[in-house]
């Protein structure tokens, strides 16, 4: 199945038989069956999109998504027939047995893992040039794999363990932040985490927000086209301001995607 997407204004999407044609002005940009397409992803203001092709997306059961400049995902377009439903059936009763205390400690546990190995990675890079330095982001790298250790160990009912998973979380995350803090120092200006509503203004802050901000809406299309609902989380509770299993699935990633680039 091949996916279309329409970045650039002045597209017009129309049909042709059974096939969605794209054209720009008269050139004909592309010519795809119809039933050979699962997804369009449009992220620009300037396209045109007919009703035959709509209708003709409809009937072989492709996915239409609006994307805002960000890449954030807008909306869809969804047939009448719902696929998906069994998928969040299982998310919710997963909440309420093991398995959701299984989900919590593995977004938990694995978001703590990668910030070890980051530091682990970083510390070998300097065991050279900055012996001391090296030694410090080692220990840290070994408290949060402590932490890491501490939180898969945790039994009970999700309700009841959430908060003794998410206070560990957080002490892994304090130690993390404290280690990137002295990886920095001296070299950029570094307060310390602040998140978006914080405000910040220093480099290193404004590229981990816009970088998370990204990957937040990677992870909330791939949850959207997965059939969960992004708004049942695991690790995170459940809000309709914050998308809670969208927040849960991009913990893990946060290092390895965002971190290590900045």
């Amino acid at each position: 199945m091949r996916k279309l997407v329409i970045s650039d204004p002045g597209f017009f999407l129309g049909v042709k038989e059974e096939r969605i044609v794209v054209r720009r002005g008269r050139e004909v940009v592309a010519e795809v069956p119809a039933a050979q397409i699962s997804h369009v992803f449009v992220s620009t203001r300037g396209a045109t999109l007919s009703s035959a092709a709509l209708s003709l997306l409809l009937r072989h059961g492709a996915q239409l998504v609006l994307l805002d400049s960000r890449g954030r995902p807008l909306g869809r377009l969804l047939p009448l027939v719902r696929r998906g439903l069994r998928a969040v059936e299982a998310q919710i009763a997963a909440l309420n047995d093991e398995r959701g205390v299984v989900l919590a400690k593995a977004f938990a546990s694995s978001k703590a893992l990668n910030q070890a190995a980051l530091l682990r990675s970083a510390a070998h890079n300097r065991m050279e040039s900055n012996p001391q330095l090296a030694r410090k982001l080692l220990e840290a790298s070994a408290e949060i794999k402590g932490y890491a250790g501490s939180i898969v160990r945790v039994e009970g009912k999700l309700e009841e363990v959430r908060p003794e998973i998410v206070r560990m979380e957080a002490a892994a995350a304090e130690v993390y932040w404290r280690a990137v803090a002295d990886l920095l120092r001296g070299v950029v200006d570094f307060p310390g985490r602040r998140k978006r509503f914080d405000e910040p203004t220093d480099p290193v802050n404004l590229l981990l927000n816009y970088g998370y901000g990204i990957l937040s809406s990677i992870c909330f299309l791939a949850i959207e086209l997965s059939s969960l609902d992004p708004y049942r989380g695991f690790l995170h509770v459940n809000s309709p301001r914050r998308p809670a299993l969208v927040m849960d699935l991009m913990e893990e990633f946060r290092q390895t995607v965002v971190d290590r680039a900045v």
